[in-house]
Protein backbone atom coordinates (compact mmCIF):
# COMPACT_ATOMS: atom_id res chain seq x y z
CA UNK A 1 0.00 0.00 0.00
CA UNK A 2 1.47 3.50 -1.30
CA UNK A 3 -0.53 5.99 0.29
CA UNK A 4 1.07 7.93 3.30
CA UNK A 5 0.44 11.70 2.82
CA UNK A 6 -0.78 14.03 5.49
CA UNK A 7 -1.67 17.94 5.24
CA UNK A 8 -1.91 20.23 8.21
CA UNK A 9 -1.91 23.62 9.61
CA UNK A 10 -0.66 24.57 12.51
CA UNK A 11 2.06 26.85 14.32
CA UNK A 12 5.82 26.07 14.55
CA UNK A 13 7.16 25.67 18.14
CA UNK A 14 10.16 24.04 19.77
CA UNK A 15 12.44 24.07 17.37
CA UNK A 16 15.42 22.33 17.83
CA UNK A 17 18.63 23.66 16.51
CA UNK A 18 19.62 23.03 12.73
CA UNK A 19 21.75 20.17 13.09
CA UNK A 20 23.69 17.99 10.25
CA UNK A 21 23.89 14.13 10.16
CA UNK A 22 27.41 13.20 9.83
CA UNK A 23 27.16 12.88 5.90
CA UNK A 24 26.41 16.43 5.80
CA UNK A 25 22.03 16.54 5.53
CA UNK A 26 21.20 19.28 7.74
CA UNK A 27 17.86 18.34 9.85
CA UNK A 28 15.45 20.15 11.96
CA UNK A 29 13.36 18.60 14.18
CA UNK A 30 9.88 20.68 15.73
CA UNK A 31 6.23 20.78 16.87
CA UNK A 32 3.51 21.60 14.91
CA UNK A 33 0.70 23.25 17.29
CA UNK A 34 -2.74 22.42 15.37
CA UNK A 35 -5.71 23.87 16.93
CA UNK A 36 -9.18 23.92 14.92
CA UNK A 37 -12.92 23.43 14.52
CA UNK A 38 -13.87 19.68 12.72
CA UNK A 39 -17.39 18.31 12.25
CA UNK A 40 -17.59 14.40 13.02
CA UNK A 41 -20.93 13.21 12.68
CA UNK A 42 -23.89 15.87 12.59
CA UNK A 43 -21.54 17.97 15.90
CA UNK A 44 -18.97 20.18 15.80
CA UNK A 45 -15.54 19.69 17.97
CA UNK A 46 -12.91 21.33 18.86
CA UNK A 47 -9.41 19.84 17.96
CA UNK A 48 -6.66 20.37 19.32
CA UNK A 49 -2.84 18.33 18.63
CA UNK A 50 1.14 18.36 18.87
CA UNK A 51 2.44 16.72 16.15
CA UNK A 52 6.07 15.96 15.76
CA UNK A 53 7.82 16.75 12.79
CA UNK A 54 11.28 16.37 11.39
CA UNK A 55 12.31 18.11 8.22
CA UNK A 56 15.25 17.82 5.62
CA UNK A 57 18.12 20.05 3.75
CA UNK A 58 16.01 22.86 1.88
CA UNK A 59 13.19 22.35 3.85
CA UNK A 60 15.10 22.28 7.31
CA UNK A 61 16.98 25.46 6.47
CA UNK A 62 13.88 27.68 5.20
CA UNK A 63 12.07 26.61 8.81
CA UNK A 64 15.09 27.37 11.17
CA UNK A 65 15.07 30.81 9.88
CA UNK A 66 11.22 31.04 11.03
CA UNK A 67 10.06 32.14 14.30
CA UNK A 68 8.00 29.77 16.91
CA UNK A 69 4.51 30.72 15.91
CA UNK A 70 4.61 31.10 12.66
CA UNK A 71 1.56 30.01 10.72
CA UNK A 72 2.07 26.97 8.70
CA UNK A 73 0.68 24.58 6.25
CA UNK A 74 3.00 21.35 6.15
CA UNK A 75 2.72 18.10 4.10
CA UNK A 76 4.48 15.17 3.85
CA UNK A 77 4.46 11.35 5.18
CA UNK A 78 3.78 9.70 8.68
CA UNK A 79 7.06 7.21 9.44
CA UNK A 80 7.38 5.66 12.89
CA UNK A 81 10.53 8.00 15.44
CA UNK A 82 13.03 5.13 15.06
CA UNK A 83 13.54 1.54 14.99
CA UNK A 84 13.10 1.22 18.30
CA UNK A 85 10.58 3.55 18.77
CA UNK A 86 6.60 3.53 17.51
CA UNK A 87 5.58 7.14 18.07
CA UNK A 88 4.72 8.83 14.83
CA UNK A 89 7.03 11.56 13.26
CA UNK A 90 5.46 13.61 10.49
CA UNK A 91 8.42 13.94 7.81
CA UNK A 92 7.74 17.59 6.07
CA UNK A 93 8.66 17.40 2.26
CA UNK A 94 6.65 20.48 1.75
CA UNK A 95 6.20 23.75 3.77
CA UNK A 96 5.20 27.30 3.50
CA UNK A 97 4.09 30.38 5.56
CA UNK A 98 0.48 31.25 6.33
CA UNK A 99 -1.65 34.20 7.01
Amino acid sequence: MACNRTRICGRLADKDTLRHTPAGIALLTFTIVHRSEQTEGQASRQVECEVSAVASEAVAQKIAQWPNGAAVRCEGYLAKKSRTNQQLVLHVQTIELIE
